[in-house]
This record gives structure tokens, sequence and C-alpha cells, in this order.
């Protein structure tokens, strides 16, 4: 027997173990839970994205959608868009939410259901982030597979393999964790406040390769579908380094500047006081997405961005 053939057997062999071995794990309970959850850190049941899916489907058709990190999730509240504007959102925010993910993701969404305004939560991070919690998350919970495999193709981390295997072996998995601080439509809303921090100290901007040439194909599909899309950075707090946050708008600016795409920046031009409106340096808190969203509003409406209502 040749060696290609022997390697070839024993890859077959190894799948099939893995296969039974995961099979078998992820389908007998422990403690209320799934035994496999407790061999593998990054497997979890159905998380706040599963439960803003369950609102996709009942809450739509929507207006918008939001796009980002927590940024996104915890700074855009659908119930003032609605109030205020008229306007049914959605938001598509994830924890440490990469610019690859983001590409994938928007595509994914806008392909099933193309709304009036796309928003773009930017900051410094998506750019930098290396992490694969976002991808764990979308893989774990997202109901397309075409999306899944996506990601998972493009991140080629194996880490990800146990969650793309959960996602077909784990049957009749319809426990979710439960967020507390849940509002709707993938919003989660936060009251805690912060005492004034220290001034941030600079940290040169730099953005990984992958997620630049992601951003670019972003944009490139942005405009091949005549997408009404609008990028955001969001206010921080008054110890923001000032540099920090000029070389990375200036960044998108740049990028920007061969597509069209407003970008809005309100990272040092607002009056949200540290202590009343941010619970650390890179989230607003309820107080301050109620003055924030209240503003964006005004703005997308006046620059003609957002249809009034």
């Amino acid at each position: 027997m040749t060696l290609l053939k022997k390697a070839l057997i024993f890859l077959i062999l190894a799948l099939l173990f893995y296969t039974l071995i995961f099979l078998a794990l992820a389908n007998v309970q422990l403690r209320g839970s799934r035994l496999v959850y407790f061999f593998d850190e990054n497997l979890a049941p159905k998380g706040t994205m599963y439960r803003a899916y369950q609102d996709k489907l009942s809450n739509g058709p929507f207006d918008a959608m939001v796009f980002g990190s927590s940024h996104a999730f915890r700074g855009y509240d659908p119930r003032i868009f609605e109030e205020q504007g008229g306007i049914n959102l959605f938001n598509c925010g994830t924890t440490a939410q990469s610019m690859p993910n983001t590409y994938h993701y928007l595509k994914s969404q806008y392909a099933e259901m193309p709304t009036d305004l796309v928003i773009l939560d930017v900051f410094v991070d998506i750019f930098e982030y290396k992490k694969i919690e976002s991808s764990i998350m979308i893989v774990r919970n997202t109901e397309s597979d075409a999306l899944a495999w996506d990601i998972f193709n493009d991140e080629k981390d194996v880490r990800l393999l146990n969650m793309m295997a959960a996602r077909y072996l784990v049957f009749e998995d319809t426990t979710y964790y439960r967020n507390p601080q849940y509002v709707k439509n993938g919003y989660i809303s936060k009251s805690a406040t912060m005492k004034t921090p220290a001034a941030e100290k600079y940290r040169k901007f730099e953005a990984d390769e992958r997620a630049v040439e992601r951003f670019r194909q972003l944009l490139d599909y942005a405009k091949s579908v005549n997408m009404n899309l609008v990028l955001v950075n969001q206010p921080r707090p008054a110890e923001t380094n000032a540099k920090n946050n000029e070389e990375f708008s200036a960044f998108i600016r740049k990028e920007l500047s061969a597509y069209g795409f407003p970008f809005l920046d309100y990272s040092m031009n607002h009056r949200l006081k540290t202590s009343e409106s941010f619970y650390d340096l890179g989230h607003m808190n309820q107080h301050g997405v109620d003055s924030f969203n209240a503003i964006l509003l005004d703005d997308l409406k006046s620059a003609a961005y957002l249809k009034a209502r």
C-alpha cells in the first residue's frame, strides 16, 4: 500500500472517529448543558444573536440595519429610531466584530433584506481585531449556512472546526444564553456609568492587511448594489487620545475618497459628559445613546440620507 493511500485511509478514519465522538458528546446532557460544551471553551449554546434572529423573523420588514462591534449593538437603539424617526431598525452588531466578519455578514443580510439605509459603525478595533470571538458567535448562531461557511473559509482557523461541527451535530438545541440587558432587534442596553478615567495614551493606528482588503471589498459591493451606506464614528469620551482618533478618521476619509459614501464623525464632535454618558472608554451607556441617536437621526434626515417619515 502506498504512503498516499495510507494517509488517505488515516484521514478518513480520523474524520469518522471525530464525528462519532463529537456526535455523542454533543447530544448528551450534563447539569442542563450539552457535554461537548465542557470540553472546548470556544463552544457554547446559542446566544444573543440567536435571540435577535427571532426578532428579525417577527419584527420585520426593516428600514435600516447597523453593522459593527459592541459599539454597534450598544450604540443604536431601535426604540429611538422608531419613536423619533418612524424607522424600523435592526442591529447586526456582534462582540468584537472584525471587518472581515462585517464584510461577509453585511453581504448576507443585505441580499436577504435590502434596507433603505445601512449604517456601518467604524471603530479602530474592528480593523485591528485578530480574535475569532465574533466568528465563533456568527458561525454558531446564524441561520445562514452560506454565511457560516464564508466566515469559516476566510478565517482559516482550526478553532472554528468544532463550531462548524456544532452547527450540524448538536440536535434540537433550542436553549440559548439570555442576556438580561437585551432589549429588541439586536440592541443591548447598559445603564452603568464610569468615573472620569485617566487620559488615553497614544497608540499608533495600524490596520490589519486583511481587514483593509475586506473593507475595500465591502465598499465595492455597496457601490455595485447602489446601497445607501453611511459610515459613523460614535462619540468618544473627552479623555480619548485626539491623535489616535484623528489618525483613524483620516484613514477612513482616505479610503472613502474614491467611493463618495458619507462619513459622520462624532468622535470628538459632541457635548456628552464622560461621567454621565459612557460606561467605559469605548462605549456609551443608555443616557449617551439617547442623546447620540437623537442627533444622528436629525443629521441623517437633514442630509437626506434617511427619508423623513
